[in-house]
């Protein structure tokens, strides 16, 4: 591996050089072409897992060399990176360019298909055939599939006028598939998909080039950070690799900026677990038969080991269990409340177990556990409508009449619209 290494090497310091030298307008294409960079950062990265899998695959030990060639790979990979941050200005104003010059190359192999095409269509020849059908073939169905091709070649141009968007390339792919398998054209179909290929690289540059340059594989190689670093230690010609390999290292925290899978897999079926929990109880206290239980010895199982857990530190957050589970149930009871006023009760005393069961401080639903426990006759209201038009408000969110109270009065008095359709029936 050394000596390949050490050519591999040499091939990207002189791109590497090439790039980062200032050129003059004319040259402005060649040092800012990506695809070199993003070929060579994809082959690195590609050895540096392949050899990292290989010896954990194996168990087979990596010899000291071989760590340095390694540590040298990935140190190659983060100055692509940013010698391409550098030019990516210079690049994406070159970008348009370079996919209209790929471009038109493709379109010069199609012109000369369409105008094959056309010539055969005009004489109507079946000697002259580009070999499409074998002589077997009727010359309706020559004419028809000539039609075809003729159409498919059309609409490849077409996809070649505008920008190189993710939609004009699918068409453009599909519609070439599509005439690969009609029959033989006089089309280098391979050279048309690696072009294809080019503008894709070119199109997609930034997101290509994060891919190819992260170095997130090091996450699960924690065990080389101390063997690395203490390489660059000892060798004072390569401490400049030092920032390199923290950038190397420090790919693999975007695996722990999100924390999704702790809550996909953790925290969300806790709440539901917790909810759960709570309302088997509550619903079996107001069953006729149920036998009186302690709250705190029953249920699904013991969930409260999971609250009182300390909050979880991730390098850039933290995740506090019980907050979570908290802001969940504070949610869920106001919304279940709101959607069915009737159960009011139920959710207060889902509410006050969750207290007593897990500690947890919910907040007040604020709904209709205020509102008044006796039915309103309808008949008193409309005898004095003036009067209870007067001291009472109507607040639509809720559905409430909300009595103005006069200075010496501290409590305000709610009437809810479902107690007062109850003394209509």
């Amino acid at each position: 591996m050394s000596r390949s290494s050490f050519l591999f090497w040499g091939i990207c310091h002189v791109y590497l050089m090439y790039v980062g030298v200032e050129h003059q307008l004319g040259d402005l294409f060649k040092c800012t072409n990506p695809l070199p960079g993003i070929l060579l950062a994809n082959r690195m990265q590609m050895m540096v897992t392949s050899m990292l899998d290989l010896h954990m695959l194996l168990q087979v030990p990596i010899r000291r060399e071989i760590l340095m060639s390694l540590c040298h790979i990935v140190v190659l990979i983060k100055v692509v990176e940013r010698t391409f941050r550098k030019k990516e200005l210079d690049i994406i104003q070159t970008l348009p360019h370079m996919i209209n010059l790929i471009q038109e190359e493709i379109e010069q192999l199609l012109l000369l298909a369409k105008e094959k095409l056309l010539s055969e269509i005009s004489r109507g020849s079946q000697a002259g055939k580009i070999k499409i059908l074998s002589s077997s073939t009727r010359g309706r169905d020559t004419d028809t599939r000539l039609t075809d091709a003729l159409s498919l070649v059309l609409i490849s141009l077409r996809m070649l006028e505008g920008r190189g968007s993710c939609k004009r390339l699918c068409i453009l792919t599909t519609s070439l598939d599509v005439l690969q398998s009609i029959g033989y054209l006089d089309i280098d179909y391979s050279r048309i998909k690696n072009l294809i290929s080019k503008v894709e690289l070119v199109a997609k540059f930034q997101r290509t080039l994060e891919e190819v340059t992260e170095c997130s594989f090091l996450y699960w190689r924690e065990e080389m950070i101390g063997t690395w670093f203490s390489m660059v230690y000892m060798d004072v010609n390569k401490l400049s690799w030092l920032q390199y390999l923290l950038d190397a290292f420090c790919d693999g925290l975007r695996l722990l900026k999100h924390g999704h899978v702790g809550k996909s897999d953790i925290i969300a079926p806790l709440c539901k677990d917790i909810e759960t929990d709570l309302r088997l109880h509550v619903h079996s206290t107001h069953l006729k038969e149920s036998v009186p239980e302690n709250p705190r010895k029953t249920g699904l199982r013991n969930l409260s080991c999971y609250i009182q857990l300390k909050p979880l530190r991730l390098p850039m957050k933290s995740i506090h269990i019980k907050l979570h589970v908290e802001s969940y149930l504070n949610s869920a009871f106001h919304k279940y409340t709101a959607m069915s006023p009737n159960d009011w009760k139920i959710y207060l005393d889902m509410r006050q177990l969750a207290g007593l069961k897990y500690g947890l401080v919910l907040n007040e639903i604020h709904l209709p556990e205020h509102s008044l426990e006796t039915d309103l006759d309808v008949a008193c209201i409309m005898q004095n409508l003036e009067e209870f038009a007067a001291t009472y408000s109507y607040n639509m969110s809720y559905q409430v009449s909300l009595g103005m109270p006069p200075a010496i009065m501290v409590e305000r008095p709610l009437v809810f619209l479902e107690r007062t359709m109850l003394s209509l029936q």
